[in-house]
C-alpha cells in the first residue's frame, strides 16, 4: 500500500501516515515512524498526538545516549561527542513534547520536559516554559478527519 499512498485522498493521508507510524514504532523502526509522523504534522500541525509520538521517540533516543555518558567519562573526546549528541536529540524532543503537553497536560510529560531542560542546562527555556505552553495550547487537534 505504501507505494500507492499517493492514491489515498489528501484528507485521508494524515490518518494513513499516523497509523503507519504507529506500526513502525511498534516494530521498533523509529526512523520510519519519525518520517510518517512528520508527514502527519506537516498536514495537520495541531495534531498533538503525532507530536507526542515524535517527542517520545526522540526522548527514548536521548535516554539511550544518556546511558552511555557515564561509561564514557574516561574518554574525554567520546564523552564530549555523546554530550553533544544528547543535547541535539533532547532539543529535537522538547518542541514535540511541549505541544503535546500544551494540548493534553500530563504530569509525566511535564516532568520529562523539565528534565530535558535541566540536563541541557537551558535555564531560559525552562523559565519560559509556562508561557510557551499557553501559546502552544491553541489550535490543538485530537482527532484526524478522513473525509
Amino acid at each position: 500500500m505504501l507505494p500507492n499512498s499517493d492514491k489515498i485522498s489528501p484528507k485521508a493521508q494524515p490518518n494513513f501516515y499516523y497509523l503507519l507510524g504507529t506500526i513502525y514504532e511498534d516494530a521498533s523502526q523509529p526512523t520510519k515512524a519519525i518520517n510518517c509522523y512528520e508527514k502527519v504534522i506537516a498536514a495537520v500541525p495541531g495534531y498533538y498526538v503525532a507530536h507526542r509520538a515524535l517527542g517520545f521517540i526522540y526522548l527514548k533516543e536521548a535516554n539511550q545516549i544518556a546511558g552511555k555518558l557515564n561509561p564514557s567519562k574516561t574518554d574525554a573526546a567520546e564523552n564530549k561527542r555523546l554530550a553533544a549528541l544528547y543535547t541535539a536529540t533532547a532539543k529535537k524532543a522538547i518542541p514535540y513534547l511541549e505541544k503535546a503537553q500544551a494540548c493534553e497536560p500530563d504530569d509525566n510529560t511535564l516532568t520529562r520536559i523539565k528534565m530535558l531542560y535541566k540536563n541541557t542546562k537551558n535555564e531560559q527555556g525552562l523559565a519560559s516554559l509556562d508561557t510557551r505552553l499557553k501559546v502552544l495550547g491553541q489550535n490543538c487537534v485530537d482527532i484526524l478527519g478522513d473525509k
